[in-house]
């Protein structure tokens, strides 16, 4: 039986997680007696460890795939090299024990185990990975499912790793074209964004001059949300955001257009291009009045 200040000291040294290869695991063998089994930690036995023989009745009707995993925990894993097993534990680590484990191995790259290591101790087994589903967090598999792995991971050369990376950025292209498209038809302020920004780049690429990184929000002079409510200020009775769009339009009052009241096409300098998209300068139009019947205004009152 331990005393109190002794029980004291060995709980904390068991729940210290650097102790966790050390600590004795439910059911395993005793190092010494093969007729016995750990049980727990009991302040009233011997050294504070709770062993029970193997022809009790508790060992008896304990499940037989516990009885089976019983064994001995092992000792640090350590090679000639330095390298070894943080948690040799029979057990999934703690989420406190993962925390060290990753920081460990960033700390000791050279330390931790590398896919393809081989087991110091077991012939035929290798490391294949860091995993937490396993014992100790560390995935260790027989040259059979390691030999078959390597088959099914064929080696690219450069050319093909590229053509994969096309072929990726091709199918995130498209998908991507998908996604915008959607929101374009379901988010007004998500199209407005996308064509005003688009309009303002055009504005000035055609004049062959930059933007200087200015955002477009900074050039409106208002966030899109607030230009998204100074437009539908200006609404006609027949305008909405469902028939915003950029079709062709076929009659009056069909559709209608994100519209520039002074053309951005009348600025000659990088200042009268900031001032055309300026927000007070846009105004929602009839698609076809702006396309076939709208005649240059050259009125900069209009604006600030």
């Amino acid at each position: 039986m331990l005393k109190p200040d002794e029980w004291e000291e060995l709980d904390v040294w068991r729940k210290d997680p650097m102790n966790g290869h050390l600590r004795f695991k439910q059911w395993c063998n005793h190092p010494t007696d093969e007729n016995l089994v750990f049980q727990n930690y009991n302040k009233n036995c011997i050294n504070g460890e709770h062993w029970i023989r193997k022809d009790s009745e508790i060992y008896k009707t304990m499940p037989k795939k516990n009885r089976e995993s019983s064994r001995i925990l092992l000792s640090p894993l350590i090679t000639p090299e330095g390298k070894r097993s943080l948690f040799p534990v029979e057990r999934k680590l703690t989420d406190e024990e993962l925390e060290i484990q990753k920081q460990w191995r960033k700390d000791n790259p050279e330390l931790a185990w590398r896919r393809g290591d081989a087991h110091p101790e077991l012939d035929g087994v290798f490391f294949n990975g860091y995993r937490n589903i396993y014992f100790g967090g560390e995935y260790w598999v027989n040259s059979e499912t390691w030999e078959k792995a390597q088959k099914r991971k064929p080696i690219l050369d450069k050319e093909s790793r590229s053509r994969r990376s096309d072929e990726a950025k091709e199918r995130f292209r498209k998908l991507n074209s998908i996604r915008t498209k959607i929101k374009r038809e379901t988010e007004p302020l998500f199209k407005l964004k996308n064509n005003i920004r688009r309009s303002i780049s055009r504005g000035f690429h055609k004049a062959n001059l930059s933007k200087n990184n200015t955002r477009t929000e900074e050039i409106l002079g208002v966030s899109f949300s607030e230009f998204k409510t100074y437009i539908e200020s200006l609404f006609e009775p027949w305008m909405n955001w469902e028939n915003y769009g950029t079709n062709l339009p076929t009659k009056i009052n069909e559709k209608w257009d994100l519209d520039h009241i002074i053309p951005v096409s009348t600025a000659e300098t990088e200042e009268d291009l900031f001032r055309l998209n300026h927000y007070t300068n846009f105004q929602p139009l009839c698609s076809y009045v702006n396309r076939f019947i709208k005649k240059d205004s050259l009125d900069f009152t209009r604006i600030q």
